[in-house]
């Protein structure tokens, strides 16, 4: 027996690397994040949805889904989310979960309620520390995010956006999580994308930019017009289908005959 034979149980192949673990959607309010990431539950392969809602934003968004596909476990404290989001954990690891896709809807509104619950936590126990709240709630955010990103499930956050002025004058379009957060959380998911909508018209960003924090691991068009998850996932399945072709060596230049 070699000694990687004990680790070839856990090997993948490249095709199997061709789709997203972890989508985070962010944009301002009614730019159609909640639509879009509810909208995995049309995509072939994605029958159970699961959505953690923290905030009321699938009142009226997702109405027009399949209530057989979308299950919503509405949740309005820190103890509330926690609860929910550790059984969810607890079963994919096992199994035994039974939906495809999970979303978080909002995960600012989740952080928020961490950090209340830090600040509180804090002070009962008399260390209230402002510098130790921030980095409890870096390390909640990110624990959120790499949890995300390990489920066997798919997993789709949403936040909303923030927008902040550059020292070059122009404004960015950032997460709008608390603290340091902002800035570390976008290296985790697969695709970070910045979700508008303007009339009839809904815009993913998802190539990059110094103004937004995007992020494209499939190679997807920078900007796509009134997106699906379906036409999203169709779009990645597409790309890793093409296979690259060898250039044929360019052909030598013929010999001067000599006179």
């Amino acid at each position: 027996m070699g000694a990687l034979d004990v680790y070839k149980a856990h090997i993948v192949k490249p095709s199997d690397l061709n789709k997203p673990n972890f989508i985070a959607l962010y944009g301002c309010a009614g730019g159609g994040k909640s639509w879009l990431a509810a909208s995995i539950s049309d995509a072939p392969g994605y029958n159970r949805v699961l959505i953690i809602d923290t905030e009321n934003s699938t009142q009226g968004t997702v109405a027009n889904f399949d209530d057989a596909k979308i299950d919503i476990i509405p949740v309005s404290t820190h103890g509330g989310f926690e609860a929910v989001w550790q059984a969810v954990l607890e079963e994919d690891a096992a199994g035994t979960l039974e939906y495809d896709a999970v979303v978080i809807d909002t995960l600012d509104v989740a952080q928020d309620r961490a950090l209340a619950f830090f600040e509180s936590e804090m002070e009962a126990t008399g260390k209230a520390d402002g510098f130790a709240k921030w980095g409890r709630v870096k390390e909640w955010t990110e624990a959120v995010g790499r949890k995300a990103q390990e489920m066997t499930a798919l997993t789709i956050v949403v936040t909303h956006s923030k927008r902040e002025k550059t020292e070059n004058g122009p404004f960015s379009d950032m997460l709008n999580l608390a603290g340091s957060a902002k800035d570390t959380f976008p290296g985790i998911p697969d695709i970070v994308a910045f979700v508008e909508r303007e009339g009839d018209t809904t815009t993913v960003h998802v190539g990059s930019s110094k103004n937004r924090s995007t992020k494209n691991r499939f190679n997807l068009e920078s900007t796509i017009e009134n997106p699906t998850m379906t036409t999203l996932l169709a779009a990645i399945s597409e790309h890793g289908s093409e296979k690259s072709t060898p250039k044929a060596a360019p052909k030598a230049a013929p010999k001067k005959e000599e006179k």
